[in-house]
């Protein structure tokens, strides 16, 4: 009975050691948040910047050595090594008190620092939100008016693009005009041209025209010759022929 005892109350303690640790941990990561989170006086602040940075000691607390009483004790509890485990069990817990202690320490130089410093505090925090007011003020008008240099930049950048628009759109125009006078000038050409042809065509064709005419007068000629020769060549012959009745007629006589 006397071993159980001394056993559960072993155990006990090695929980509460641990649960204070555990403390420990949580209430130093706490008062670094809240170092962190306070306006340091004007006098002391890169002194209390500096403390508030700095990590907490760590307890040094020998567990592997608990660990090794704890378990000489579960093999063979003697008085011996229950004693030197309580021993270890008091160095350890006087080790986080004498941690704790100090930390307190330093809260309460904390805090009496923050009270007699408590306007300092306070005037520094509303310049600080006066000058992110009047900062965010100056990017508000600055913000304003870049946008309204950028809106005249725009419409100067609108108004070139226009004219270069208008320009091309001239050009383009003129363009088409002189095609078009191109294009009208090519057809006065071609019907000048179309005359001139139709002109020496038809030059040609009164020549054709007016050596038929020639032939055919020729022609004409020639049958009119022909025929007067032939009257000739008949008058001759009625000639002959009353000359050979007057010789038949002067026979008979």
């Amino acid at each position: 009975m006397k071993r159980l005892v001394m056993f559960f109350f072993i155990l006990q303690l090695i929980f509460i050691c641990s649960a204070n640790a555990e403390n420990d941990k949580t209430e130093k990561n706490n008062i670094g948040s809240d170092s962190l989170k306070i306006v340091e006086p004007e006098t002391k602040v890169d002194s209390e910047k500096k403390d508030s940075k700095e990590t907490p000691k760590k307890v040094n607390l020998d567990r592997e050595e608990l660990n090794k009483l704890v378990k000489a004790y579960n093999e063979n509890p003697t008085p011996e090594n229950l004693e030197a485990l309580k021993k270890q069990i008091e160095s350890n817990y006087d080790k986080t008190l004498e941690n704790k202690k100090e930390r307190l320490a330093k809260l309460e130089k904390q805090i009496n620092e923050l009270t007699t410093n408590r306007e300092i505090n306070i005037n520094k925090k509303l310049e600080r939100y006066k000058n992110k007011r009047s900062k965010s003020d100056l990017k508000k008008k600055d913000k304003k008016e870049s946008k309204k240099k950028d809106k005249k930049e725009s419409k100067k950048e609108d108004k070139k693009e226009a004219k270069l628009k208008d320009k091309k759109d001239v050009k383009k125009d003129s363009k088409k005009e002189d095609k078009k006078d191109e294009k009208l000038k090519d057809k006065k050409d071609d019907k000048k041209d179309s005359k001139k042809e139709d002109k020496k065509e038809e030059k040609l064709k009164d020549k054709k025209d007016d050596t038929k005419d020639s032939k055919k007068e020729d022609k004409k000629e020639e049958k009119l010759k022909d025929k007067k020769d032939d009257k000739k060549d008949s008058k001759k012959e009625d000639k002959k022929e009353e000359k050979l009745k007057d010789k038949k007629d002067d026979k008979k006589e």
